[in-house]
């Protein structure tokens, strides 16, 4: 009796531990799911794997992005006949695993919610989207070679500039990166225009929107090219940011 008594309180216990109720303080409750290989927001290429239901410690970013992590198609969206996906463990836990690795300064807490889509309507390899305040990431961004950090640091750095230019309208970054706009005296329309000819990625010649957020992504994946193609920008990301603006430092 004594011995049967004593196998079921072992069991007892384990069936506790194995609860999302029931982890540790600063943990929380993975189930089982099939790890895709992928590559990590630091370049590392982690393998697929089976991964077992367990107790997992919170990311940094864990507290404030995991009930951020919303299912559907976010309000007031751009392109609402856009498909919605169920989020899979898997693909739950590179995010936070990735906006972990992001600097907090980059991490502007405007972006109420990060939603899972299938595809983007004009363009089918578009890894996201963003739109108001919520982020969207399609099918392309969780394919085994692309780094969903350098993604998510793309969409962040364009609310950034929404926040950056909703303070000064932009003129900080427009003088040091060269934009300069003007109003056409006949329609009333406000032209954004640069002389710049080098861009560290082509569509960056768009407008300052977009140039910013290359150059956000790129002073943090690639430091060398920006400094290369865009020194003063480069130099002015480094200065304004400080030296936590690096990948790995984290949110909290």
């Amino acid at each position: 009796m004594l011995f049967l008594f004593f196998g079921v309180a072992n069991s007892y216990g384990r069936t506790k531990v194995n609860d999302q109720n029931h982890c540790p303080s600063g943990q929380h409750w993975v189930r089982a799911y099939h790890r895709k290989s992928y590559t990590r927001g630091d370049g590392v290429f982690v393998s697929s794997t089976e991964v077992r239901a367990h107790c997992q410690s919170n990311p940094p970013s864990f507290t404030v992005w995991s009930p951020r992590l919303k299912s559907g198609i976010p309000p007031k969206w751009e392109h609402p006949t856009e498909k919605a996906k169920l989020w899979t463990e898997d693909e739950r836990g590179r995010v936070l695993e990735a906006l972990s690795l992001l600097p907090n300064s980059l991490l502007v807490d405007s972006v109420q919610g990060i939603y899972r889509l299938i595809q983007f309507k004009e363009y089918a390899a578009n890894p996201a989207a963003g739109f108001e305040n919520n982020i969207a990431l399609y099918d392309p961004a969780f394919q085994t070679r692309q780094n969903l950090t350098r993604i998510l640091a793309h969409e962040f750095a364009h609310k950034l500039y929404r926040h950056f230019y909703d303070i000064d309208r932009g003129q900080e970054y427009a003088r040091i990166a060269d934009w300069k706009s003007y109003t056409n005296p006949k329609t009333a329309e406000k032209v954004i225009y640069t002389f710049r000819d080098q861009f560290v990625e082509e569509d960056g010649s768009f407008g300052p929107d977009e140039d910013f957020s290359n150059n956000i992504e790129y002073f943090l994946f690639e430091p060398k090219k920006l400094k290369k193609v865009s020194p003063k920008i480069y130099d002015w990301i480094e200065k304004k940011y400080g030296p936590k603006f690096k990948i790995g430092k984290g949110s909290k």
